[in-house]
This record gives C-alpha cells, sequence and structure tokens, in this order.
C-alpha cells in the first residue's frame, strides 16, 4: 500500500510538471506552483491571458493615446506626438495647474495664466475687490499731483520722475540722496523704493520688447514717465555688497550693478509698513513690546499715573476681569469700571487718562504687565521698590500685582494700594 501511495503522489507531480512546462517555455514569466506570474510590457499595451483575461490597456483608460503623450516618448507601446506649447486656455497643465477655467472660477497663484489677459471675472491679483477687466482702475488712484496711490499695497509713487525733477541718472548713493530730499506733492518723506516694493509694480505678462510701448509696468497709463531704463533699488547684493539690485522697466530683468560705477534711473517712493522698536517714542508714550509682525504692539506712558491707589472702589464684588494674556488688559479694565462705576481707583484713572492726544489708554493685565516689568528701563520712571496693579482679578477680594523689584507676581487685597502705570495698543 505504501508503494502505491507513492507511485500516485509522483504520478500527480508529473502532470502538473506536464501542464505548467509548457507556458515557462514560451518564457511568460517565472514558474509558481499552481499558476504563471504575469508581467506588463513597456513595448505594447496589451495584457495577455493568464490570471487575468486577454485584454488592452487602452481599452481601460482612453486616455493612453498618443496625443497625450509627450513627443519623443513611448508608454506601452504608444508613441507620443503632443508638440504644442503650454499657453493659456490650451495644451497640458503642469500637475495641479488649471490653464483651461471657465469664466467665473477663482484665479489661483499658479495656474498657467498672463496676468495680463486673465479670465474676464477672475478676482484680481495680488488684491482687489472687482474684476481682472477692471484690476488695474481699482488697484491704482491717480491722486490729480503727479502722484499715484498703489491700493495693494498702500504705496504712493512719483509718476512722472521727470516732472519731479529727478529724471537723471544717478549712481546708487545719489540715487537714495536724491529721493530723500525730494520735496513733491506736498510730500517730503520720498525715499528709493527697495526691491520687493519695487517688483510691486512690474508685470511680467506685459513683456513683449525693449521699448518703452512694451514696457514690464503693472499699468504703464500710470507711470506715464517711467522708461525702458534700469531702476535703482534701494537693497544691497548680499553676496558682494559692493552692489545694489536694479530692474529694466524694458524686460523686467533685475541684476546687481557696481554701486559706484553704474548710473541708472530712479522713481521715488513714500509710505508702506514702518519699523517699530521697544524703547521707541510714538502713539503718546514709549513701546515696550512689539508682536511678531512688526507692526501692532504695546505702549507705556512715560509716567507712572499714581503713586498709591485701590484697586476696589470700596465694595467687595467680582468684576469679572480675569484676562490674563497680552491683549486682554482693555477688556478686563473695561470690565472694572463698567463693574464698580464712578471713582478714583486704578482701572478708572487709566480709562479716563487722555495723554498726547490719546484716550484709550487701560490698566495692564498679569501678561502685560510682566511684559512692561520685562522692559522697565527702556520705558524709564518706574519705582524699582515698588509693587503695580494689573488688571487682572484673581477672586472677589483679590487681585494680581507684578513687583518691579524682581518681576514676581502674587495676588493682593483689593482694598490696599499700589502704583499705577497705564499702556495702550497699537
Amino acid at each position: 500500500m505504501k508503494i502505491a501511495m507513492k507511485n500516485k503522489i509522483l504520478l500527480t507531480l508529473t502532470f502538473i510538471f506536464l501542464v505548467v512546462a509548457p507556458a515557462m517555455a514560451a518564457d511568460k514569466s517565472a514558474f509558481y506552483f499552481g499558476g504563471i506570474k504575469l508581467s506588463l510590457s513597456n513595448i505594447t499595451d496589451e495584457v495577455s491571458a493568464g490570471y487575468y483575461d486577454h485584454q488592452f490597456l487602452s481599452e481601460r483608460d482612453a486616455d493612453l493615446t498618443e496625443s497625450n503623450i509627450k513627443n519623443g516618448v513611448t508608454i506601452f507601446g504608444k508613441a507620443g506626438t503632443y508638440t504644442a506649447k503650454i499657453a493659456y486656455g490650451t495644451g497640458a497643465a503642469k500637475t495641479g495647474q488649471r490653464p483651461g477655467m471657465p469664466a467665473g472660477a477663482p484665479f489661483m497663484a499658479g495656474d498657467d495664466c498672463s496676468y495680463a489677459s486673465p479670465e474676464a471675472d477672475d478676482i484680481g491679483y495680488p488684491r482687489s475687490t472687482g474684476s481682472w477687466a477692471n484690476y488695474n482702475s481699482e488697484r491704482f488712484t491717480n491722486n490729480g499731483d503727479g502722484t499715484v496711490t498703489d491700493n495693494a499695497t498702500g504705496l504712493m509713487w512719483v509718476q512722472n520722475p521727470s516732472s519731479a525733477g529727478i529724471g537723471a541718472t544717478y549712481n546708487w548713493a545719489s540715487a537714495i540722496a536724491t529721493c530723500e530730499a525730494l520735496d513733491y506733492a506736498s510730500h517730503t518723506d520720498w525715499r528709493l523704493p527697495n526691491i520687493k516694493e519695487l517688483i510691486s509694480i512690474v508685470d511680467y505678462g506685459r513683456y513683449s520688447g525693449d521699448t518703452q510701448s512694451d514696457i514690464a509696468m503693472a499699468d504703464k497709463t500710470y507711470f506715464p514717465g517711467i522708461q525702458a531704463n534700469y531702476y535703482w533699488s534701494s537693497t544691497i547684493y548680499t553676496p558682494n555688497t559692493g552692489g545694489a539690485i536694479a530692474i529694466h522697466f524694458g524686460n523686467g530683468d533685475s541684476w546687481a550693478k557696481d554701486r559706484s560705477s553704474f548710473y541708472h534711473n530712479v522713481i521715488a517712493v513714500r509710505g508702506g509698513l514702518k519699523n517699530y522698536a521697544i524703547g521707541q517714542s510714538y502713539g503718546g508714550g514709549i513701546i515696550f513690546y512689539v508682536d511678531g509682525t512688526g507692526q501692532h504692539g504695546l505702549i507705556a506712558t512715560p509716567s507712572d499715573q499714581s503713586s498709591g491707589t485701590t484697586w476696589w472702589n470700596g465694595m467687595w464684588l467680582t468684576t469679572n476681569a480675569t484676562g490674563s494674556a497680552v491683549g486682554t488688559g482693555q477688556s478686563n479694565t473695561t470690565n472694572i469700571v463698567n463693574a464698580q462705576g464712578a471713582g478714583t481707583y486704578a482701572a478708572s484713572i487709566c480709562d479716563s487718562l487722555v495723554l498726547n492726544g490719546y484716550t484709550d489708554w487701560y490698566l495692564p493685565s498679569k501678561d502685560e504687565a510682566h511684559l512692561l516689568f520685562l522692559q522697565k528701563n527702556a520705558v524709564g520712571g518706574f519705582l524699582d521698590s515698588a509693587i503695580y496693579w494689573t488688571s487682572t482679578e484673581y477672586d472677589v477680594q483679590n487681585t494680581w500685582y507684578e513687583s518691579f523689584t524682581g518681576g514676581t507676581q502674587t495676588t493682593y487685597g483689593k482694598q490696599y494700594t499700589c502704583r499705577v502705570r497705564a499702556i495702550r495698543a497699537f
């Protein structure tokens, strides 16, 4: 019986080999017990019968055609024939782009589209409230005095440098001095624009040559005096500080030019973002905090508003002035005054303060008071051994104060007296 079973197994294995062996001879793929491993070929889109039914990939994917494949490239036996260049509204888009947007579709940065001729209903670049067709007329405001305001950036530009008396060419140092000495259109704070500001009035989609008629301006009707020449920016070229960056308004090129030997045109600008610094006198007091944007922060009065006053107004009550973070001092102060009413106490003294033309002073919150302590030397006028009230309430009987001796913060009875220094936000 063992011999019979052994012969039966041998016969079965021989049968399997005879069935599979022809497939191996046809070079379909490697031998697998019970089947054949099929592989796709890069020279044809045909899938031979085996584990799958016989078929063509192009039957499964209608886009697998020669016209959709770049000329010179073959995919699954399909030799590409596509040769057209990418153009707005036609051709194949790069990954993630949309060249054929219907009218009214929002325009997005990166889409294949000329800024000079986009879809009529798309929203303007960089900011606008109207259509692309009306973009430039909405972006720029002709002030009627030889200047134009860019509503997208807030910058004011001289329209025609020649009319302003700065139409000559200058080396870089003279360009800066000339713009800063300019007295024009009732303004004396003109300056040479930095490279980002200068690029903001370039329209690279408008360029088609090097002549005045093809000037690469955002809208040349608002800048009739700009020539197809290089214009200085105030930005120094970092890899070689002997150079500064200039932009050619004929073709939009930007190059680092030697600051001494090259002479170029200028266009003057004014306005834009201001630079704020701790210790700077501004907004009725002295800046002691600037946030991450560099454009907002907190200002303290130059001196104390009280050498000693209570936090309460003679009554134990909860004012809901519980904010401790930067930016909560104003709401704390409002809550305290609304709850406690008229009187002479810390929050009321700050709330009623009118100083250097400003009326929005308030008692600082717990975190704002600590920032004030950290910059006490920059602000000045503090008594180092004193404690100062914050507007942050702890409970019905206590609130927080800041020690200007070591910067510690402790709760204290509202009926006691502390010094007061008002602040305001900008």
